[in-house]
């Protein structure tokens, strides 16, 4: 695949923002735990959404074997570049939501350490 084949690409993952959970979340923040109907503290979306995967399924890098939702990257090294953020609605304590995250722009580059792969996803929560 070129990389604009995987321009356009979505995944959808689901998730139960659960009190078990959150207590776990704001335990390891130093936060209250929001109670039931409660709005999401801005950024607690990023502990939720993750798949849990045999190691047999990660990389050596130990995040998901490469080719899957993203782009393979030829064995690059993946990092996270930066991001923006704007929040609409937030997410409630005990209530279920999605993560739908689409790729929306794959560019190459050269750098320093050689060829780069920018792949830029956006996340929309509900």
């Amino acid at each position: 695949m070129s990389a604009i084949d995987w321009i356009g690409r979505s995944e959808t993952a689901h998730d139960h923002l659960s009190h078990n959970l959150l207590k776990r979340i704001a335990a390891t923040l130093g936060e209250a735990v929001p109670e039931q109907g409660q709005d999401l503290p801005p950024l607690w979306q990023w502990c939720f959404f993750q798949d849990p995967l045999p190691e047999s399924a990660l990389g050596t890098d130990g995040h998901p074997a490469r080719g899957g939702f993203l782009p393979p990257a030829d064995k690059r090294n993946r990092m996270w570049a930066g991001g923006r953020i704007e929040f609409l609605h937030p997410l409630r304590a005990g209530e279920a939501a999605t993560r739908v995250s689409t790729i929306t722009q794959v560019e190459e580059k050269t750098g320093r350490s050689g060829s780069l792969l920018f792949v830029t996803v956006r996340h929309d929560y509900s």
